[in-house]
């Protein structure tokens, strides 16, 4: 064998060869930080929606005491003539409405969360599916290569594959 010749040739591909390797092993990891990114903010929205549910059943809990209240007090004569003069009752109607106020602005603020949380999880599962396009265009020239190799150059020695992408050839 001339290795002046197929020296630089053979130099030329198993260079290509570690770059390319290079290049998988990076988009398998980039796949798999967008994949926890992407579980984050799953977490992130589940959490966010566990919030707002707590926030919307306490407001349904303050509505239901408030209804409570309202009618025991409405079936009571005294009471509602006392509620009908008392300046102490639209205080306590007032300051409940602004209670109530303040739990629908919750509930809002949440929703707004989970739409945030939500985009955040597309735009993660978009970049996802980016990286794993990349990964699998890279394993398909990584097979094109080592076939041109075993053809061209048969019996020569290439470096052995990684553990971590061996599988994913099926060579």
């Amino acid at each position: 064998m001339n290795w002046n010749v197929w020296g630089p040739i053979v130099g030329a591909l198993v260079t290509g060869i570690l770059a390319l390797v290079g290049i998988v092993v990076r988009a398998r990891k980039d796949h798999h930080a967008a994949m926890e990114q992407v579980d984050v903010a799953k977490d992130q929205a589940a959490a966010a929606m566990k919030q707002a549910e707590a926030a919307l059943e306490s407001a349904r809990a303050a509505a239901r005491t408030a209804e409570t209240t309202a009618q025991a007090t409405t079936n009571d004569t005294f009471t509602r003539a006392y509620a009908a003069a008392s300046k102490n009752w639209a205080e306590w109607n007032e300051a409940q409405q602004k209670w109530n106020e303040g739990l629908q602005k919750q509930i809002s603020d949440n929703a707004a969360r989970i739409d945030e949380a939500e985009m955040r999880a597309e735009a993660d599962r978009q970049a996802r599916d980016e990286a794993e396009k990349k990964f699998r265009i890279a394993v398909a020239w990584m097979r094109r290569c080592i076939r041109w190799i075993d053809e061209n150059l048969p019996g020569s020695k290439y470096p052995p594959l990684p553990p971590e992408i061996d599988l994913d050839l099926d060579l």
